[in-house]
């Protein structure tokens, strides 16, 4: 086994980079993946990232920026995921464990509850049985008769429709530019308008994200030949030719 399969997937990315003299915040300002979540990286700190889809995709392009192979690191990475537990997953498996004492628990004193409902009910409806035998003759039921006085019916005069008033439907409201990506795989995007950063993040194959503006759009990131765009319904191919980094700006 290589030194590389030797080492952690965390350890081999720390490895790398150093080796090529690059500090976190270099590799930050290279790929877009923040320095907190670089450490999380080279520290197998896997739980601590939003979850497993991001971290796979960090690991693929943190390695292709340090030259490793990106397959074998997530081969490597998921091994390591399913060998054993993390700390945070056995915290929820005693969590559990812990739940379901608790919720025995808490039937059983509730099934103890409700036998004892039933019993004070059965006691207090034989109770009532018995308290009313005396009196049971002495009591007599009189018809209830209500009086309604009649009601004039209206003449034709007299009648007055009312319709309900039908609210407007409301109108969707139109954009000038209307983007819709589609991502085939993973790729770094981030979206300004008027200077301000609206998105910043991974695109993930299978998801669709929609961006409407009447303002310009600057879009800028890496591998955008892996980003198909549909321009106001219309496909107009990809980001980029090549999978580095891109700039583009639509326009209404």
């Amino acid at each position: 086994m290589n030194e590389e399969g030797r080492l952690s997937v965390g350890a081999t990315l720390k490895k790398a980079r150093e080796e090529k003299g690059l500090s976190l915040q270099e590799v930050e300002s290279q790929i877009f993946i923040i320095e907190k979540h670089l450490e999380y990286l080279e520290a197998d700190n896997w739980d601590a990232l939003p979850g497993h889809s991001y971290a796979l995709g960090y690991i693929k392009i943190y390695a292709r920026l340090l030259g490793l192979d990106d397959t074998k690191l997530v081969e490597q990475w998921k091994r390591s995921l399913s060998q054993e537990p993390s700390p945070s997953q056995e915290r929820r498996i005693v969590k559990k464990r812990e739940e379901k004492r608790r919720a025995k628990k808490i039937n059983r004193l509730f099934r103890k509850i409700l036998i004892l409902l039933v019993v004070l009910t059965a006691f207090f409806s034989v109770l009532f049985v018995i308290l009313n035998l005396d009196t049971e003759g002495d009591t007599a039921e009189y018809p209830i008769v209500e009086h309604v006085s009649p009601v004039p019916s209206p003449t034709p005069d007299d009648t007055v429709a009312v319709i309900p008033a039908t609210p407007p439907e409301e109108e969707e409201e139109e954009f000038a530019i209307s983007l819709l990506l589609s991502a085939e795989d993973l790729a770094w995007l981030e979206v300004a308008s008027e200077g301000n950063t609206v998105f910043a993040d991974i695109l993930v194959p299978g998801k669709e994200y929609t961006f409407r503006s009447n303002l310009p759009l600057e879009l800028s990131g890496r591998d955008g030949d892996q980003v198909l765009v549909f321009l106001n319904g219309t496909d107009i191919g990809t980001l980029a030719e090549e999978g580095q980094e891109f700039s583009r700006v639509f326009t209404p």
